[in-house]
């Protein structure tokens, strides 16, 4: 790892794509500013491209409807499968603080 990089904070991504998977506002908020490079883990990239698919299709985003688009697209394992879409709160505040958790990605 380069001296100038921070270590990864994984816990952190899961919280930003949980806010992001949630909808509404934590959606619209984070979306726009989110790139692939925010994620260290392939998988959170992946998520993170099918959301955007998914969302300039439909206007909206749910872990169904994720599922739904990497099933058709070959990609469901790819993001960790259905378990690890369901898994991503897990163990997550209930307060949850989107600013907060990109600044740190």
């Amino acid at each position: 790892m380069a001296k100038d990089v921070l270590p990864a904070d994984l816990e952190c991504e899961r919280f930003v794509l949980h806010c992001v998977l949630e909808g509404g506002a934590s959606t619209e908020g984070l979306l726009p500013r989110l790139t692939p490079d925010h994620f260290v883990l392939d998988c959170h990239r992946r998520i993170l491209e099918a959301v955007r698919a998914v969302y300039a299709r439909d206007g909206k985003i749910d872990r169904v409807m994720l599922a739904r688009y990497a099933m058709d697209h070959g990609g469901l394992e790819a993001i960790g499968g259905l378990r690890y879409l369901t898994e991503l709160e897990e163990g997550l505040p209930r307060l949850l603080n989107p600013d907060g958790y990109l600044a740190i990605l």
